[in-house]
């Protein structure tokens, strides 16, 4: 099954056009430090779930009443759910930690993060094509970051272009 991105992506490259494809994101490590504590916790985070479904699953063999058996499957539902998508969060992680990828970026705007409040809204270019991220800043004062116009070194990796991360610690040569 294609994601919608790599769809546009896929649809991009051959047409040979420019074109942005997504704005957003709520996974920002951006360092090595970061990304090895964030798969770290994620990791974690997916073996105590694993380990409740696995408990689940073995009180619904021991459970008689249908009621009981029936919020047992759906709590196990919920928490497979759950490890569904701290997964993906997993891999792309694991793909930025171990398969870098650095292009340069340049910052547009102010903007605002997912659940993570300010950030600063930039684009960078892979493969001719051009995509538009939002990160938050922290841990740089935002006054040492020219925003529109400044240059930084962009994080991606094969597969997950779209989902570059910009670091601010790290400036890039003017295009």
């Amino acid at each position: 099954m294609v994601s919608p991105a790599s769809s546009e992506q896929l649809t991009a490259r051959l047409s040979g056009a420019r074109r942005i494809t997504r704005l957003g994101g709520v996974l920002l490590n951006v360092t090595d430090e970061q990304l090895t504590a964030s798969i770290v916790v994620t990791l974690l985070f997916i073996l105590v779930l694993l380990g409740a479904i696995t408990l689940l699953l073995y009180q619904l063999k021991r459970t008689s009443s249908p009621r009981g058996r029936i919020t047992r499957v759906g709590v196990a539902g919920v928490l497979a759910l759950m490890v569904y998508f701290s997964f993906g969060r997993f891999v792309l992680e694991s793909h930025l930690l171990l398969h870098p990828k650095y292009v340069s970026g340049r910052t547009i705007e102010y903007g605002s993060v997912f659940l993570k409040g300010e950030g600063i809204v930039f684009e960078y270019s892979v493969n001719g094509i051009t995509y538009r991220n939002c990160n938050t800043f922290h841990p740089v004062p935002r006054d040492q970051i020219r925003v529109p116009g400044g240059f930084y070194l962009v994080r991606c990796a094969d597969g997950y272009e779209s989902e570059g991360r910009i670091d601010f610690n790290r400036p890039a040569a003017e295009e």
